[in-house]
């Protein structure tokens, strides 16, 4: 009897957790406001802040807040992916991005509205 009340309370436990974990993955995008909360990152070019394996909490951006300094994730058209640099130059409409680990700027300027939003939390 007591093996059977052990095994439905974990039975219950895990149907929470599983629960829980969904309600967060839909209510992320709106409480991030951003529709790219969770990044993972395959690349090198942000090491040693940044390693590939990482997962990546991602928050929109504020329209007006300047930017020079922070790790963002954009959307490069050009490439058709989304990096995570840190902006080195915020020219308002346009931002000047580098990779901690890369010796040169990006090609690429993304304006604000190819921002998905900046790092607030780096989980390994």
């Amino acid at each position: 009897m007591n093996s059977r009340l052990n095994r439905h309370r974990t039975v219950w436990i895990a149907v929470v957790i599983a629960e829980m974990l969904l309600i967060l993955y839909y209510a992320a995008p709106i409480l991030l406001r951003t529709p790219s909360p969770f990044l993972m990152i395959k690349s090198d070019s942000m090491l040693p802040v940044i390693r590939p394996g990482d997962i990546l909490v991602i928050q929109g951006i504020n329209p007006q807040e300047n930017l020079e300094g922070k790790v963002i994730a954009y959307y490069s058209p050009s490439q058709g992916r989304i990096i995570v640099h840190r902006v080195i130059n915020d020219k308002g409409y346009t931002l000047i991005m580098k990779g901690d680990n890369n010796d040169e700027e990006d090609f690429f300027e993304p304006e604000r509205r190819f921002v998905l939003g900046k790092v607030r939390a780096v989980l390994r």
